[in-house]
């Protein structure tokens, strides 16, 4: 009988990483062409989009309006003082504001207003009714994860293209990882706004899940991290429900889910070491 061909330690780990490459290379067909409206848009801002969303039977703008993303506009230094205004570097403002222009270093709103993820809403807003929902991005009905990803992966990223740290004339529904020079830092745990790199290395990903199943920019009722539902509640949609006590004995009063499998807030979503 021969005896089973043993491999070098070193190599599991170079082929564990290949075989992921490999299952999200397939997974992720190539994104579609932009919508030809999104090449002439232009960005009306947040105040434009309360006309029509600030209503009882459509009330979006409302319920963005109490989230940290429509807040942190107020709470960033956007100038030194007002005899001597500064803007804040490229790579800041690029994340914190809607609609920046990397060529001027200027911004159609500050902070994370509506049009930072449905994209620019001038077509939106002149069609007629039957067309309207043609002519916005809707994260969540974009075709490949990698286009989900990138709209909230565009700030919550770590990446370089070319030598810059940010996506210059980046429109939700473009592809990230699909634009020429994007790269992935190597990132250590614990960091900050790298959600994006722990995402993209996770089964989760693999299969196809991102961050609009467990997050709403304007969720109904306000909650921590903008999420669709409790911790417990939305993992347990997917995943074979079962108690805490069941699932995890030692579990303490208040853990949830993410206690273990999201330790400081990490997106890799791995099951906790041995």
């Amino acid at each position: 009988m021969k005896k089973g061909i043993r491999l070098p330690g070193w190599m599991i780990p170079v082929m564990v990483v290949a075989v992921l490459v490999a299952v999200i290379t397939m997974a992720f067909a190539e994104a579609p062409a932009l919508p030809d409206y999104l090449k002439d848009a232009t960005y009306i801002t947040s105040t434009r989009c309360k006309m029509c969303h600030n209503k009882t039977a459509n009330p979006t703008w409302t319920q963005w309006s109490t989230t940290k993303h429509a807040l942190i506009a107020a709470a960033l230094p956007w100038e030194a003082n007002k005899d001597k205004p500064e803007k804040p570097a490229p790579e800041v403002a690029a994340r914190y504001t809607t609609g920046y222009n990397a060529a001027d270093n200027t911004w159609a709103e500050k902070g994370i207003a509506c049009e930072a993820c449905h994209g620019p809403g001038s077509a939106h807003m002149k069609a007629k009714t039957e067309e309207r929902e043609k002519t916005i991005i809707m994260p969540a009905k974009l075709a490949t994860p990698t286009q989900q990803a990138s709209v909230c992966g565009q700030c919550h990223g770590q990446y370089s293209i070319g030598d810059k740290r940010f996506a210059a004339g980046f429109k939700p529904g473009m592809d990230l990882f699909a634009l020429e020079g994007f790269k992935l830092d190597e990132v250590k745990a614990g960091q900050k706004m790298q959600q994006l790199n722990e995402l993209a290395g996770s089964e989760h990903f693999a299969k196809g899940v991102t961050c609009v199943k467990c997050h709403d920019s304007h969720p109904a009722k306000a909650g921590a991290h903008m999420l669709k539902a409790p911790v417990n509640e939305l993992c347990g949609g997917c995943h074979e429900a079962k108690t805490m006590a069941a699932h995890a004995p030692g579990a303490r009063e208040g853990d949830t889910c993410a206690t273990c499998h999201m330790p400081g807030g990490s997106h890799t979503f791995k099951a906790p070491a041995q």
